[in-house]
């Protein structure tokens, strides 16, 4: 069975990142890790693919 894809738009991306539209912006425009959207009126992001980022991102800044 095909799970249904989460998608998450914006305002939830945000609190997830803990950071603000600008931090945002910078995050898709200097990370070319970071998740594309796949929608863009409004804007959506996959979930699962936003989770394994920030799990990719955190592991990598720990040992720094």
């Amino acid at each position: 069975m095909i799970e249904p894809i989460e998608k998450i738009e914006q305002k939830e991306l945000l609190v997830m990142l803990g950071k603000g539209r600008t931090a945002l912006y910078h995050l898709r425009n200097k990370d070319a890790t970071f998740p594309k959207p796949i929608d863009h009126q409004p804007l959506r992001w996959i979930k699962s693919h936003v989770m394994a980022w920030i799990d990719s991102h955190n592991r990598t800044h720990s040992h720094s």
